[in-house]
């Protein structure tokens, strides 16, 4: 084994005047040995990336996503068919909660609340953390 003595020096006083190093060195002192055998392996399958979904999951799914298109056109459907009687009956309670205006800004606010969260879903379902 040739060894730089410079490198040695350095280190040397590395070991002397840093506490950093010392902890380093000192956890290298107690360590077990040589790694396991699988140990290379173990790590590559930590960091490899997910296999590919089986073909029944993509048929599933594409399913789910044109099922929830389906209840969202569905919602907004309903909102479009049967919001004027609804806004009647907001009308009737807005006096009690403090005017159309404090029914408006709630209203928005539950609505930014609301695309805030299916945002939050949506990102989350297209980039999902990695391991």
């Amino acid at each position: 084994m040739n060894i730089d003595p410079r490198e040695w020096d350095l280190q040397e006083r590395a070991l002397r005047e840093d506490a950093a190093y010392r902890e380093v060195a000192r956890a290298l002192r107690r360590s077990p040995g040589e790694p396991p055998a699988d140990f290379a392996a173990s790590v590559a399958a930590l960091v490899a990336p997910a296999p590919a979904p089986a073909r029944e999951d993509l048929l599933e799914h594409w399913l789910l996503r044109a099922f929830a298109m389906v209840l969202a056109i569905a919602f907004i459907s309903a909102i479009a068919h049967y919001g004027s009687l609804w806004l009647e009956g907001f009308e009737a309670i807005a006096p009690l909660l403090g005017g159309s205006t404090a029914l408006n800004w709630a209203v928005a606010a539950g609505a930014c609340v609301a695309l805030s969260w299916a945002f939050a879903q949506g990102g989350a379902r297209l980039h999902p953390p990695r391991r």
